[in-house]
């Protein structure tokens, strides 16, 4: 018997599913759940926040971007990066997660997420100069907020039940790296945005019991023209984003949902997204496809695709992506959770092509945390894996529905178990809670806001949440406009003075038949009358070397009658190119000028000390006007207003020191202290004699010095052999083992072999400082009279050694027996050491690394050599300008020229904590006295540093004591015109310590008013401190003074802040 077959079961449906961007708040009222949940997860992020000036560089760096598209109008980072502890950059390791290029600063990844910030950015400057870091950080607890909506969308649209769903985000919320990425200034909040939208744009609504063969709906209009400005804009928020095309594409294509129009929408759309990213390279690269870590400081391996991407594969690093004590990078729940879920999705009817989507883009992004190194760091990161979040949280939702399921546990108490999981893994995590409970008030102008958003949504019934949200969008990209539109100027126009404009003689003013400070094919320029100066074709023309800053802006300014080109080639302070991507940077940077009126910025790379601007003209032209300023604040190394530092300097021996070691003879060309008579075997008593007589000499010129030291207030440099601390040996203490050293032979200048047999103490006449003859070879008395006179004491050894001809060991026995008695005799820290004999030639950075690991900051009675310089007779002297002789020889000339350092201060070389001070030593006669008043006013001319010297004992006679006297009395007469007088060591310090001084400017008014926060990181009170601006003071609240545009800081001890309030 026939029986008519059953109908067919009506397949069961799922009418609460959303079929649009958010759900309907009417239809099924998620909403009023949904919002408060957000809004608590917003403010939880916003309160645990990482404060932006204590994030990674490259937090620091994208805020940076953001300030400078906001404020400026500008890609560069040139103003707005800083040291972490001081003035300006001095080393590449200072400016993390940056690229420089063409003398510019660049952030080092793309600038997505800087100028989708830059309305926030505007916003918070109405609220003072904290409330652009904070607004910008309510920015990402948003949009960490608003990707939880979005993966709750995805999840519905899949056919998730609502339940969980919220356990899902509740989970992808407090216990994954989406907390972290929420509370950062960074890109990643927005790479887990953008990966959550595209999931729900891509997905169609799945119902639970969809069957194999239901037809999988086309991807609608409106969701492809969403999609492809979501992809193209991932990849301008981070490039490992890229990814996500082909395989978003490669399920569209697999699942039969493209149309040749929902294809052609993605494109285009694809192409938009991507222009931001094109735009900002062609601008700041000049091609489209040039990319910013390229240009990385301190990653050369990032210069390569193969660098970049495949730069050290360690699978350790599986650990640190999932298990990170950071606040969980991944997080065990949204991991194991999250796989078991996407598993056992891979099984459900209807959804096997979305699960391989999901497991793909996980994946993925775990292979990219492998391989990618992270732009501007030297070791691998894994949170470039963040892009598997999403698609774990909804594996998440998947398990937790199942398990609800299988185990038909539908109880209320397992949500609140599962849920209570989550919070307390949150509450265990680091860094904990309410990091940034200060910064709440600025979430009041943010939720009111987000109030009149979510009132439109509410109140606007006619419109679909489609056309809401694209009105959103439509009004905040208005909004942005307006406000990048309506930024003015920020930074004062450059006004000259003499105190901005490090061009000397810029207008060409002719002395004595010269234009001064500047040369011509390395010549001196000759004139009859001032400027403007005529250059040939092709003829450099050279000013002074430049003393310049690590990381500070420079504006160049002059005027010429026809076109050329500029090179900037930016040194260190050991005068050597300056070396960043492991020395693979390009020295200079070549900029073409026009006829007329040049006006042009560089910034100089991190560790620049020095500038050699070479003007070429491309034909016979006049050139005049010259400028070239610091357009930010400028700390300088010298206090009260100088610019350039001398310091007075003796080598001040007692008759144990080089006396009684005398080489006799003549000296060795390049060194000094020749003369004396040789001990020898034959007649040791008349070496004895002449030592005596010299030591008693030293004491008197030291007197002699004191006097007039006291009398001009200058403090000198007194460089001691260990003799000079004693106040006598009637012990018979036996110093340093008493050696006998090889070294004191012919071979070295010494005119005799009596040192090669005998102990180098052995005269010592085991007397007191108060015997007639003791007084000869021990001056404590007197260094007691000096130090108590303020007087500085520095090293010259301990035995007067011949520093190129001991080993390494025995200078170090002989520094720490001379800082041993230095410590008897209470002196501070020594910090300076002057050669003897000029004996540095030849030696290695071993011999320096002795006194750099005992506290030394410089050296100086450098071989005249290494200074660049010859000293002929009567104290003339002769400069080496990098000329040669076919046979190698240095050919000296009667001029200073560009290649030629001596005026300036310079570095060892391999040891970097020790400056060099180069000397000129003061002879008898006029033509060295001459000299020594040239070297002064070169030294001011260039903004340099240098020492005047002799021995004490050559300051006996009336006549020289009277020329010491005079040239002494015309340096202090120098200091109005910016000279400062100094100890070497206090010269260097001062100079070490200005370095550490941070100056945080908040401009106003257009940049006719600005604030200065000026912090002291040095470990010393810092008086004088001195300032220079762009532009004429007119008046200041809080500065000591100030003159022109420059002001002094009020006395600023260590650690301290001071806030000072300027007019232009």
């Amino acid at each position: 018997m026939k029986t008519d077959p059953k109908p067919p079961k009506p397949a069961a449906t799922n009418q609460d599913l959303p079929d649009s961007l958010l759900p309907a708040y009417r239809r099924h009222r998620e909403w009023p759940y949904l919002l408060p949940l957000l809004a608590g997860f917003a403010l939880l992020y916003f309160l645990t926040a990482q404060p932006i000036g204590q994030g990674a560089p490259v937090s620091r760096n994208l805020f940076n971007l953001a300030a400078a598209l906001a404020t400026e109008h500008n890609l560069t980072l040139d103003h707005f990066l800083t040291s972490p502890t001081g003035a300006f950059l001095n080393s590449p390791a200072e400016a993390l997660n940056t690229a420089y290029f063409a003398g510019h600063y660049y952030y080092d990844g793309p600038p997505g997420a800087a100028a989708i910030t830059v309305p926030f950015y505007q916003l918070g400057r109405l609220f003072g100069p904290d409330g652009p870091a904070a607004f910008s950080l309510a920015f990402m607890a948003l949009a960490g907020a608003a990707t939880l909506g979005l993966v709750y969308w995805a999840c519905r649209r899949l056919g998730l039940g609502r339940r969980s769903t919220y356990y899902a985000i509740i989970t992808l919320g407090l216990a994954s790296a989406l907390w972290r990425q929420a509370g950062l200034f960074g890109p990643g909040v927005f790479t887990l945005f953008l990966l959550a939208m595209a999931l729900g744009l891509v997905f169609p609504p799945l119902p639970r019991d969809q069957q194999p063969d239901t037809p999988t709906p086309r991807l609608r209009p409106w969701a492809a023209i969403a999609l492809g400005p979501v992809l193209g804009g991932a990849i301008a928020i981070d490039y490992p984003n890229l990814v996500w095309t082909p395989l978003i594409l490669g399920y569209l294509l697999w699942a039969r949902r493209l149309t040749w129009k929902t294809t052609l929408f993605i494109a285009v759309g694809w192409l938009l997204g991507l222009a931001l990213l094109a735009g900002y390279n062609w601008q700041a690269f000049g091609r489209p496809w040039t990319f910013s870590y390229g240009f990385l400081l301190n990653d050369p391996q990032a210069r390569s695709v193969v660098g970049q991407f495949l730069g050290g594969f360690k699978p350790g690093n599986l650990w640190d992506i999932f298990f990170s004590p950071d606040r969980g990078l991944m997080g065990p729940f949204v991991v194991l959770f999250g796989v078991w879920g996407l598993l056992a999705m891979f099984g459900q009817r209807g959804k096997r092509k979305e699960t391989v989507l999901l497991l793909a883009l996980v994946a993925v992004a775990i292979v990219e945390g492998l391989l990618r190194r992270p732009l501007g760091q030297g070791q691998l990161r894994a949170d470039f894996a963040l892009s598997m979040l999403p698609p774990l949280a909804i594996g998440v939702a998947v398990w937790y529905e199942r398990f609800m399921f299988l185990t038909r546990l539908e109880q209320r108490w397992l949500p609140g178990l599962a849920t209570g999981g989550v919070g307390l893994y949150y509450l265990l995590a680091q860094p904990g809670p309410f990091a940034n409970f200060g910064a709440a008030l600025y979430l009041l102008p943010v939720l009111g806001v987000a109030g009149l958003i979510a009132a439109f949504y509410f109140f606007t019934p006619r419109l679909n949440p489609i056309q809401k949200t694209v009105t959103v969008c439509v009004v905040a990209v208005l909004v942005s406009t307006l406000a990048f539109s309506l930024t003015g100027p920020t930074r004062p126009a450059y006004a000259a003075d003499k105190g901005n404009n490090l061009i000397y003689n810029g207008n060409f003013q002719c002395t004595d038949r010269q234009y001064l400070g500047w040369y011509i094919q390395d010549l001196p320029v000759k004139c009859t009358g001032d400027g403007p100066v005529t250059v040939g074709t092709s003829q450099p023309l050279k000013p002074y070397l430049v003393p310049v800053q690590g990381g500070k802006v420079y504006t160049l300014q002059f005027e010429a009658t026809g076109p050329g080109y500029i090179d900037w080639v930016w040194t260190d302070d050991g005068h050597q190119p300056v070396a960043a991507n492991g020395n693979q940077f390009v020295e200079s940077n070549r900029v073409k000028w026009e006829r007329g009126a040049f006006s042009g910025s560089q910034a100089a790379p991190p560790g620049a000390a020095y500038l050699q601007l070479v003007f070429t003209p491309g034909t016979s032209s006049q050139l005049n006007n010259f400028a070239l300023a610091d357009d930010s604040i400028r700390v300088e190394p010298m206090p009260n207003y100088a610019r350039a530092a001398l310091s007075f300097s003796f080598d001040w021996e007692s008759a144990m020191g080089g006396l009684i070691h005398s080489r006799g003879g003549t000296p060795v060309p390049g060194e000094s202290e020749g003369g004396g008579v040789v001990a020898n075997s034959d007649d040791i008593s008349a070496a004895i004699n002449d030592a005596v007589r010299r030591g008693l000499d030293m004491r008197a010129g030291a007197d002699f010095l004191l006097s007039i030291f006291t009398r001009f207030d200058v403090k000198g440099t007194f460089y001691s052999t260990g003799y000079n601390l004693l106040d006598g040996n009637t012990t018979m203490q036996q110093f340093v083992g008493n050696p006998t050293y090889k070294w004191a032979n012919p071979q070295n200048g010494w005119g005799d072999n009596y040192w090669l047999t005998h102990p180098w103490y052995g005269q010592d006449p085991f007397s007191t400082d108060t015997d007639p003859i003791g007084k000869a070879w021990y001056f404590g008395d007197q260094a007691d009279r000096l130090h108590a006179a303020g007087q500085d004491i520095e090293s010259h050894t301990f035995g007067h050694l011949y520093v190129r001809g001991t080993t390494v060991q025995e200078f170090s026995a002989d520094m720490d027996t001379f800082l041993q008695y230095a410590a008897v005799k209470q002196l501070p820290s020594i910090r300076s050491f002057a050669f003897p004999w000029k004996s540095s030639n030849s030696l290695t950075a071993d011999w320096y690394n002795v006194l750099a690991q005992r506290g030394f900051t410089s050296v100086t009675r450098l071989y005249d050599q290494d200074q660049m310089v010859r000293n002929l007779n009567q104290g003339t002297l002769q400069f080496d300008n990098c000329k040669r002789t076919s046979d190698n020889k240095v050919v000296f000339e009667a001029y200073a020229g560009p290649c030629n350092t001596y005026f300036y201060l310079n570095r060892v070389k391999n040891v970097p904590q020790l400056a060099i001070l180069n000397d000129y030593q003061l002879e008898t006669g006029d033509r060295s006295e001459a000299t020594a008043y040239a070297v002064i006013n070169e030294l001011l001319r260039r903004r340099g540093y240098g020492s005047i010297w002799t021995h004490p004992e050559s300051i006996v006679a009336p006549a020289d004591q009277q020329e010491w006297a005079r040239v002494v009395e015309y340096a202090t007469q120098q200091r109005p015109a910016g000279l400062y007088v100094d100890s070497v060591a206090n010269v260097i310090q001062y100079r070490q310590d200005s370095s550490q001084v941070q100056v945080s400017a908040n401009w106003q008014d257009g940049g006719k008013k600005v604030t200065l926060t000026v912090t002291n990181h040095s470990k010393d009170t810092l008086n004088g401190l001195t300032l220079t601006l762009p532009a004429t003071i007119t008046r200041s609240n809080g500065a000591a003074g100030f003159k022109g545009s420059q002001l002094l800081v009020p006395t600023i001890q260590a650690g301290q802040s001071l806030t000072i309030d300027v007019e232009f």
